[in-house]
């Protein structure tokens, strides 16, 4: 192996470079994405829990299942009109199934007043609208220093088990790294105590995540329907 700064060998007993001295780096450990001591911690953020890519494809896809269903008629007639409109009906049930999930995981009864008609069927008339952004989760972020000099941004979403990390802790942070860069923490060891803190989404922000995906699935199968039914008849 050879040193990241002098390009020089270095040795099998361990320890730092024999010509710069710079630190030995550390093997390479399955899920973990850095090592470091944490040198900045920003104020806890909420986020809506449902990612924003799913919004607006599933608004796409309820447009591309309408638009659909109005050609079959010039295409197919009546008889294809009403094989639409059985498909369109199966989906507009499993939806409304689906939109009191969402609804529940998104609005408890305790906090919204009871759930109404009109907001399970949100999904139906402007799908994954406000009601998906009624479910925040928090979103905390702390920035490590590794021993290469590079500094990793790593974001919490959740809650986890005990305090959150300090500056001058020296941690190991395990997740996926992000496009922006940053790292999504789905657990970390804290060097200086010893202990390891996992990450935990609530249940609640889990199932709205969930429920918002079959969602954008449904109208996704609905639009596929709608595609056998002009090709094939």
């Amino acid at each position: 192996m050879l040193c990241s700064s002098c390009a020089k060998p270095l040795s099998e007993g361990g320890g730092g470079c024999p010509s710069c001295g710079v630190a030995r780096p550390e093997r390479p450990v399955p899920g973990r994405v850095a090592v470091g001591t944490v040198v900045a911690v920003s104020h806890p953020r909420a986020e809506p829990v449902v990612d924003q890519h799913i919004v607006a494809a599933t608004r796409v896809l309820a447009v591309l299942t309408c638009v659909g269903l109005v050609a079959t008629v010039p295409v197919g007639g009546g008889a294809m009109f009403g094989r639409a409109l059985l498909v369109v009906a199966v989906g507009l049930v499993l939806l409304l199934v689906t939109g009191c999930v969402l609804v529940m995981a998104v609005r408890p009864a305790a906090e919204a007043g009871g759930t109404t008609f009109g907001a399970i069927t949100r999904p139906l008339t402007l799908p994954m609208r406000s009601v998906v952004r009624e479910r925040t989760v928090d979103v905390s972020s702390f920035s490590i220093k590794e021993v290469s000099g590079a500094t990793v941004n790593c974001d919490v979403r959740g809650a986890v088990r005990a305090a959150a990390p300090s500056r001058g802790d020296m941690v190991e942070v395990y997740g996926k790294r992000l496009r922006t860069g940053a790292v999504l923490v789905h657990q970390f060891v804290d060097r200086t105590s010893g202990t390891t803190l996992p990450v935990r989404m609530p249940v609640a922000c889990v199932t709205a995540r969930l429920a918002s995906v079959a969602v954008a699935a449904l109208w996704a199968l609905a639009t596929l329907g709608m595609a056998v039914l002009l090709v094939f008849g």
